[in-house]
């Protein structure tokens, strides 16, 4: 038991946490989110509400373990009256059958029975704006978003030594050779519209890859909430645009700048914080079913645009909403049929009112 002993003395230091929108309680959880999210700063965050003779907290990727420790896991938990048990970096099964509080946490989403469920994002606009540590004005915080992306680690680094830290994260959670070749490439094609063969066709001249791995890989990517597919409204076969959880990681493995798909990508994120179900067609880049919302990216508008443009918007079937995110400029405009307004990214993004 000496490893478990080990472990147990460890304790989380009481520092300053930023607030995330989720949050951990006592009962039993399991806590899914892509890589480096935020979900162990959330458990930690958690812990420093706990007596640390209270808790045990493991990581499954730790590789001082071996399997002897958790078969004696129960005798332990139970010498020490611990109450709060954490996995970190679980993988699917139960790791003991006692009745106490179980904490999981991983990228895969499972279902336990009586386990309530939290799913982790990356940082969105306000949470970046929460936790960026110079307190800027909205445009330098959002100038800085773009720069820096939606990890919670890399918000107050540097710049200049930030495409490092990047690099190394991306060879953190793929150390496996296709799938990370893939996500990079996915990286490189934020906002295109493919199909899943022509990510096949493409990749196949660059990198080794059969046809089955790329598939089950591109669903694992998409599984783990990584990449983002989102489909044409009522063309299931039809190319869907690609996105991913942080737009930051693009700079590190191109230099060629997609500035209107960058902009896409955090909008699409801050959609997709929000709504289950998330489309698009020949007239909205997003399509909100649920909330009868239409959004059109348009960072350079103007009033003269918007106004051509009105006519095919009102030609939209169950449409009530247009929302057109602009860099900077703002106008509501009349219509008998259509809540139309145009706003800058910011000012959307902050408010909430979608």
């Amino acid at each position: 038991m000496q490893n478990l002993e080990n472990l147990y003395e460890f304790s989380v230091d009481k520092i300053t946490f930023t607030k995330r929108k989720s949050e951990l309680i006592a009962e039993n959880t399991i806590i899914t989110g892509p890589p480096r999210c935020g979900k162990t700063y959330l458990i930690f965050q958690f812990l420093t509400t706990l007596s640390p003779d209270s808790y045990l907290y493991i990581d499954l990727l730790d590789k001082r373990l071996n399997d002897d420790d958790f078969e004696e896991l129960d005798d332990f938990l139970q010498k020490n009256e611990i109450k709060v048990l954490i996995i970190d970096n679980w993988y699917g099964h139960k790791i003991t059958q006692l009745d106490i509080i179980t904490i999981y946490s991983g990228i895969d989403e499972y279902q336990l029975t009586d386990f309530k469920s939290i799913t982790m994002h990356a940082l969105t606009f306000q949470e970046y704006c929460d936790f960026e540590s110079h307190h800027r004005g909205i445009t330098q915080q959002f100038n800085a978003y773009l720069r820096h992306g939606t990890l919670p680690e890399i918000v107050n680094f540097p710049l200049e030594t930030k495409a490092m830290f990047a690099s190394r994260i991306i060879d953190t959670i793929y150390d496996e050779g296709v799938k990370k070749e893939l996500f990079i490439y996915l990286l490189k094609q934020i906002g295109s519209k493919l199909t899943t063969h022509q990510i096949y066709t493409t990749l196949k001249q660059e990198i080794k890859i059969s046809k089955d791995k790329c598939y089950a890989y591109l669903k694992e990517l998409q599984e783990e909430k990584v990449v983002m597919m989102v489909a044409k409204e009522n063309e299931s076969r039809a190319a869907k645009k690609i996105y991913v959880y942080d737009f930051g990681l693009r700079d590190v493995v191109t230099f060629s700048k997609k500035f209107i798909s960058i902009i896409e990508n955090v909008i699409f994120l801050e959609l997709f914080h929000q709504y289950d179900k998330i489309i698009y067609n020949n007239i909205f880049d997003f399509v909100i079913p649920e909330a009868s919302l239409g959004i059109v990216v348009m960072p350079f508008a103007s009033s003269s645009i918007i106004n051509i443009d009105i006519e095919r918007y009102s030609k939209q079937k169950n449409i009530s909403k247009v929302r057109i995110i602009t860099m900077s400029f703002e106008q509501t405009f009349e219509h008998e049929n259509l809540d139309i307004k145009a706003m800058p990214f910011s000012t959307w993004a902050l408010s909430w009112h979608y």
